[in-house]
């Protein structure tokens, strides 16, 4: 039976999904926010909701260019899952580089000398690789193959004769002249910087990506079980985007709250004084949720998948 096929018969397009060993029915959802080292505080920018089936690179393509549009982002963290031809070229046409915590797909063979593990120099307009320095040290020019988004590097081969490494090399011996040549394409080229930038990101003292996970608990944590209560995308959506959007609205005022017990700590009337606007404000969003979720909510509930991206 499709993944795909009929779940409900008042939810159309809730679809069915297998993740770690257990069945899950109904909706994923996407989470973008900003994670800059020097932000005060973050904030969701994005949320999606999809059917389930739906792949994580497919949320990052439909995703990025309006978060390019409106954010300026420059520099996006990911999981393993958000990779894909797709997405190399739509971070490259809006000029973003994607840090993975893991790549998906076949990995390296051990042993031998891989894409990854050599040196680009890439055209900054189009990612197109202009130079290669393989890990014994020599550089090649890189020039276009035969069909399109292919490339081929030639190497000394009295160079590579000497070179510890010839055994594990993935070059090549010309025949009718002397030289090692390289042959690979754009894709695996874009593979390997991004291989390359996931082993810089695991050696770095800090990480970016995870702080993510607890914003996705904080949007969950209003739904008992975990459980959507409402049936159907745009309900979901809705739902979603308010329990993001009082997310958002505890951030800024916690914010606020350690700003004035730093600045205002021997000041508490004008603290008091200062603060007050705040709390009608907040009963207003609460009471705002509560109806909110009084109007989604019908008797049935809807087990959601998640997926985030940072």
């Amino acid at each position: 039976m499709s993944a795909a096929s009929l779940q409900s018969p008042d939810d159309w397009e809730a679809t069915y999904r297998c993740k770690h060993g257990q069945g899950q029915r109904g909706y994923v959802a996407n989470v973008s926010e900003t994670c800059h080292p020097e932000n005060p505080f973050q904030l969701i920018v994005k949320v999606q909701s999809e059917p389930n089936t739906t792949d994580d690179a497919a949320l990052l393509a439909a995703a990025l260019p309006e978060l390019a549009e409106r954010s300026d982002v420059d520099e996006l963290h990911t999981d393993g899952g958000y990779n894909s031809p797709q997405v190399d070229d739509l971070m490259q046409t809006h000029h973003v580089r994607q840090v993975q915590t893991a790549i998906r797909g076949l990995q390296p063979t051990e042993g031998k000398v891989g894409l990854e593990d050599m040196t680009w120099q890439t055209n900054a307009d189009n990612g197109q690789p202009e130079f290669v320095t393989c890990p014994g040290g020599q550089r090649a020019e890189v020039v276009g193959g035969r069909k399109e988004g292919r490339y081929v590097a030639t190497f000394d081969a009295s160079v590579c004769a000497d070179c510890p490494l010839r055994e594990q090399c993935p070059t090549q011996p010309l025949v009718r002249r002397a030289g090692n040549v390289l042959r690979f394409s754009q894709r695996e080229v874009n593979v390997a910087l991004r291989r390359q930038r996931c082993v810089e990101e695991r050696a770095a003292e800090r990480h970016l990506r995870p702080a993510v996970e607890a914003t996705i608990r904080a949007i969950k944590h209003p739904f008992r079980n975990g459980k959507v209560p409402v049936r159907g995308r745009p309900r979901v959506s809705m739902l979603l985007i308010g329990s993001a959007a009082m997310n958002n609205v505890r951030q800024i005022y916690r914010y606020q709250r350690s700003q004035e017990a730093a600045g205002q700590a021997g000041e508490g009337s004008q603290k008091a004084s200062g603060s007050a606007w705040k709390r009608p404000m907040l009963s207003f969003c609460a009471s705002l949720w509560t109806r909110l979720r009084a109007l989604l909510c019908p008797m049935h509930l809807v087990q959601p998948a998640w997926a985030c991206s940072r």
